[in-house]
C-alpha cells in the first residue's frame, strides 16, 4: 500500500511536466487510455473475429454488448450486437458496429490476451501459450 501511496504522489509531481513535452504528453496519454481499457474487465465480453476490411483478411474485434434491444425492428428482423474494433497500438480507438451475430465467429482467446496482441501491433500473442499448454 505504501509503494501505491508513493506512486500517487510521483505521477501528481510529474504529471502537469509530461504534458509540457509534445510526444511524451501523447505517449501517456495513449498508455493511459489502454491501462484503463486494460483494468476495466467488463468493457469486452468476447473476443470474436471478423472478415474486414477485405473478405480475405480477418480483424480481432470484441463483442461490447449482446442485447440491443432498442435498436430492434419489425422491418429489419435481426438481433443486433455491438462490436468495437480497436485501433493499433492505443485499443481505446477504434470503431464501434452493430452487426448480426451470424457475421463473425467468436474465439475462446482471453480478452486481456486480445488486447496485449493489439498493443502489441501484433507481436505478443499469450494465446500461443495457451494452446501449447492444452496440447500437454
Amino acid at each position: 500500500m505504501n509503494q501505491w501511496r508513493i506512486w500517487v504522489r510521483v505521477k501528481t509531481f510529474l504529471d502537469p511536466l509530461i504534458e509540457k513535452v509534445p510526444l511524451l504528453s501523447s505517449l501517456t496519454k495513449i498508455t493511459n487510455q489502454a491501462a484503463n481499457t486494460l483494468q476495466n474487465t467488463n468493457s469486452f465480453k468476447k473476443v470474436v473475429l471478423l472478415k474486414f476490411p477485405t473478405e480475405k483478411t480477418w480483424s480481432v474485434w470484441f463483442l461490447t454488448w449482446e442485447e440491443l434491444d432498442n435498436f430492434e425492428s419489425a422491418t429489419w428482423e435481426l438481433n443486433l450486437v455491438s462490436v468495437f474494433i480497436p485501433t493499433t497500438p492505443n485499443p481505446a480507438n477504434g470503431f464501434l458496429v452493430l452487426l448480426n451475430p451470424r457475421d463473425f465467429v467468436e474465439t475462446d482467446v482471453p480478452v486481456a490476451d486480445a488486447i496485449s496482441f493489439v498493443i502489441s501491433m501484433g507481436t505478443v500473442w499469450a494465446a500461443n501459450e495457451i494452446v501449447k499448454r492444452r496440447e500437454k
